[in-house]
């Protein structure tokens, strides 16, 4: 699985190596090649175990791997494939922009993209949603997301403070919540 770093004991050789003439413990495994180290690398381990640990953040393929079992005499050598599988990262959403407004200047259109504080490593921004699941108080200020994507505030009239905005950026199935202030400052 992407991003997985080390597999320990990923498959047991012993389940795959037969000699009729040699007790399992006496056999010699060794990795003979690999078609992928940048992807993933695999090593053998207490002389039973293939062990891979996955090397490149992000990164999704196959790698065919080489190992061959010797009694000291004699040896075979067989080819599997280990594959590394996507998985879907969470969006992260981070640094919106804290804002100040002035009593009872109305509507403010398109504060700030959502978009420019989001980061999805497996997702466009068209794929994600977003949403204001807290607000402090809309008495003084109530905003708004606008075109999917863009904070839109209002003030209200003859007030001023503040108010406190959670926004959660979804791609459908992962979360993840940022918050930012809204201020604002009395005429």
């Amino acid at each position: 699985i992407e991003d997985s770093g080390f597999n320990d004991n990923l498959i047991d050789l012993l389940n795959f190596t037969f000699d009729p003439d040699t007790p399992s413990e006496d056999l010699i495994f060794s990795v003979l090649s690999q078609s992928d180290t940048d992807l993933v690398d695999c090593a053998i381990d207490q002389n039973k175990f293939l062990d891979c640990t996955t090397i490149q953040k992000d990164s999704v393929g196959s790698s065919d791997v080489t190992i061959q079992v010797s009694d000291g005499a004699n040896a075979a050598t067989d080819a599997t494939t280990i594959t590394v599988k996507k998985v879907n990262d969470p969006p992260i959403i981070d640094n919106l922009p804290d804002q100040v407004l002035y009593e009872d200047t109305g509507t403010h259109d398109n504060l700030f993209n959502l978009n420019d504080y989001t980061l999805d490593i497996d997702n466009s921004d068209e794929d994600l949603t977003y949403t204001i699941v807290f607000e402090s108080d809309p008495s003084i200020v109530d905003c708004s997301i606008d075109n999917q994507d863009f904070i839109d505030c209002e003030t209200k009239q003859e007030q001023s403070g503040f108010s406190i905005l959670v926004v959660q950026a979804s791609d459908g199935k992962l979360t993840d919540d940022a918050l930012f202030f809204v201020v604002v400052v009395p005429l």
